[in-house]
């Protein structure tokens, strides 16, 4: 080794010693990377590389035949999902110091677990890997050293419990670690951290009770999710959560609750809710009056397998909507009753053609038998009408959606069809559509967001080079001439 080789070693190694690496930029000023950051990369490469397949594109840039010298070095090539914060030194003569603050990947097939170096990583402040479900193992519980503000871990195959320590992240406001596998009471650890604004813990393994008392310090929630466990005993009080926007406790085992009417009207209630999910919980009764003042900001409501039964009367959801117009815009986006035990629905028919709320009733004794010639059957449990009428001119317009078990993506197709027919061929039009797997329009935005359930992680199918592809549940919208 040459007298120059040596040197420049020499330099390498010292620079490490004092906690920093540089590179050159296209400019010549010198940027600094902390070691630590670069130690706490490179453990996350030796965690994941050996399995994870396609790195040359899930960790593009991390491979160590094409990556460039240091992450964030050259926007063209920057190591995928690595965010930098770049400054300049104080009395550096313009030099720049550069520190890892954001690790994001989402859909990128890693496979192995996330190891313990990720502490290294001293000033990471976002935390995203998502849609990873060979990301496996327990949570490392250097994790609780940083200062985390976003820590979003959903759709990964994360198991055990979730470490006790990671409260002591006292900066976090958002906290997803749904779709996972985690094991173990409610999480209680987290009942103090008064900056959460998203707690997630939907679609795991927990199980037990929670405390009456156990939200009533987190005062800046917006979003609540502990769907989809094995939560028992009654609800906890979450009247404090005063600005809470989106709740789900959909799918737990929870007892002592009342009935429907009751439920919905009850003081433990946040009073100021947009969506929510209380799907297969055991309640029971009709469905109320919609005149509480509780449900007038509501757009989403998911109330599926909850043995609501007897005649449900939409004509006072059309009332409240109406009268509400003014100050609530959107009004009731979704009314979701499937597979409850309702047997007739009484409507006013403007409904069909003026009403913004989209029902869903499949699984209901309402829905049996066959729909064709039931405007309100069809709308009610196809998502799918044409509107009776005198006129020989007709615009049907149609929203749907073909999931199919042997397709990996969506085809949404506009269709608007201007017919000139008599009633009695429209009718036989429409038992044809009905047989098709081909009814579609074009979405607007709003339409799409309550389709996805406001692109809601799990019903991503996928990504590519055209974007996203979501799969959407049924919407109907029908349009008179």
């Amino acid at each position: 080794m040459g007298v120059s080789k040596i040197m420049l070693f020499t330099i390498a190694i010292l620079l490490y010693l004092f906690g920093c690496l540089h590179g050159v930029n296209s400019e010549i000023i010198w940027e600094y990377f902390i070691a630590n950051d670069l130690w706490g990369l490179q453990s996350l490469w030796q965690a994941w590389k050996n399995n994870t397949p396609n790195t040359d594109t899930n960790l593009a840039f991390w491979t160590s035949n094409n990556q460039p010298q240091y992450p964030c070095y050259n926007a063209a090539a920057n190591w995928r999902g690595v965010t930098c914060l770049r400054y300049d030194i104080p009395n550096g003569n313009g030099n720049q110091d550069t520190r890892v603050i954001g690790l994001e990947l989402s859909d990128a097939s890693i496979v192995g677990m996330l190891p313990s170096g990720i502490g290294n990583l001293t000033f990471l402040v976002t935390l995203s890997l998502t849609g990873n479900p060979n990301l496996t193992g327990p949570l490392p519980n250097e994790l609780a050293s940083l200062p985390l503000n976003i820590l979003d871990l959903h759709n990964n195959g994360f198991s055990g419990s979730i470490p006790t320590n990671l409260a002591q992240a006292s900066n976090l406001l958002q906290l997803d670690l749904s779709g996972n596998q985690f094991t173990g009471e409610f999480p209680t650890q987290f009942l103090n951290t008064e900056t959460l604004q998203e707690f997630s813990i939907g679609s795991n393994q927990l199980q037990g009770t929670i405390q009456s008392n156990a939200f009533e310090n987190l005062t800046q929630l917006l979003t609540l999710d502990i769907s989809d466990n094995n939560f028992i005993g009654p609800l906890p009080n979450l009247s404090s959560l005063s600005i809470l926007n989106s709740l789900n406790l959909s799918y737990n085992k929870f007892t002592e609750l009342p009935q429907l009417p009751e439920f919905l009207n009850s003081s433990q209630f946040p009073t100021k809710l947009v969506i929510l999910d209380i799907s297969s919980l055991n309640i029971g009764g009709p469905f109320p009056t919609w005149t509480s003042s509780r449900l007038m900001f509501l757009e989403e409501l998911y109330l599926d397998n909850i043995n609501i039964n007897g005649t449900l009367d939409i004509t006072n959801i059309q009332t409240m909507m109406t009268s509400i117009d003014n100050s609530r815009p959107q009004g009731l986006q979704v009314l979701s009753l499937r597979n409850n035990n309702i047997t007739n629905v009484i409507y006013n028919k403007s409904l069909l053609t003026e009403g913004r709320t989209i029902f869903y009733l499949q699984g209901n004794p309402y829905c049996q038998g066959s729909l064709s010639g039931d405007d309100g059957k069809t709308f009610f449990c196809a998502q799918f009408c044409i509107i009776s009428s005198n006129k020989s001119d007709w615009k049907v317009i149609v929203i749907s959606t073909t999931i199919s078990g042997f397709l990996f993506g969506l085809i949404i197709l506009a269709l608007g069809i201007t017919l000139h027919r008599s009633k009695e061929h429209v009718r036989k039009l429409m038992k044809n559509l009905e047989e098709l797997d081909i009814k579609a329009k074009r979405f607007d935005y709003n339409e799409l967001r309550v389709a996805t359930k406001n692109f809601a992680e799990d019903r991503k199918l996928g990504a590519g080079a055209y974007g996203v592809v979501y799969k959407i549940q049924r919407v109907n919208i029908c349009h008179k001439l």
